[in-house]
């Protein structure tokens, strides 16, 4: 990791660490409760549950995965699977919260842009509301893999993997009028890349009660400029973020207004 971008997240996290708030001080009921049941919950998936057991195992992988699209991680062109399940799929404690997030809002439907092993998106399609999850991934192996594993956690039926490029997928599936009742994005972490998407999922998320999830919106000075931009510009709702991610929650009727909450 190159020493500026280790100082800015650095710096990027001491920000967020004087500035956040817990419950203590949010007062809209509806922000309360999402705070108190989505993010303070300190529960932990059970060491038990097969997705934490299968990325253990895929940790010690030591088979190697040709170059992805994109920036997001801190390896290098090539790298192992084991690699890229410590240091290129999202933690599973995001995961577990992402969870509640779609078992709070009742979503049914839900996009993911980024499937690398498949791990997070296996999870999420466990929520008791979610009926179908899309998830794209461009890498061939990766794929792969990420297909195998749904069959092994037993949401194959419910998960439908887009092996295709994601300014490929995005227009279809505006000409389509699809919708999604939660969208998460964690793919090429560029700014370019980033506002591109944007500017194609803000007409796919439900905007009745919808939510759009940014990961490593820290991740570089280029990827914390999109977020600003983005979440500055948002007035269907409500912004949140942690260190690891920002959220945009669409709600028309509530007032706009931005936190930055512990987790």
């Amino acid at each position: 990791m190159e020493i500026n971008v280790a100082l800015f997240r650095i710096k990027r996290f001491f920000i967020y660490w004087l500035t956040k708030m817990d419950e203590h001080s949010l007062q809209p009921p509806f922000v309360f409760s999402l705070y108190c049941t989505v993010l303070k919950p300190a529960s932990k998936m059970d060491d038990t549950h097969p997705a934490l057991c299968l990325w253990v195992e895929l940790t010690k992988d030591t088979n190697l995965v040709d170059s992805t699209a994109g920036a997001g991680t801190s390896l290098g062109a090539s790298q192992t699977i084991g690699q890229i399940a410590k240091y290129g799929t999202t933690p599973m404690r995001y995961s577990w919260m992402i969870k509640r997030m779609l078992e709070h809002i009742e979503a049914k439907s839900v996009l993911e842009l980024g499937t690398s092993l498949g791990l997070n998106v296996s999870v999420l399609a466990e929520a008791q509301t979610v009926q179908s999850v899309v998830t794209v991934e461009r890498n061939v192996m990766l794929a792969q893999k990420a297909q195998t594993h749904f069959s092994l956690l037993g949401v194959d039926t419910k998960v439908r993997l887009l092996e295709q490029d994601i300014d490929d997928v995005l227009p279809n599936m505006l000409d389509c009028g699809e919708s999604f009742d939660l969208i998460y994005l964690d793919a090429n972490h560029t700014y370019e890349a980033t506002m591109r998407y944007w500017g194609m999922l803000r007409g796919l998320v439900n905007p009745q009660l919808g939510v759009v999830i940014f990961d490593d919106i820290n991740w570089s000075s280029g990827m914390r400029r999109a977020w600003e931009e983005i979440s500055g510009a948002f007035g269907q709702g409500i912004v949140i973020e942690n260190f690891q991610m920002g959220i945009l929650v669409f709600k028309r009727e509530l007032s706009k207004k931005s936190y930055v909450l512990d987790f």
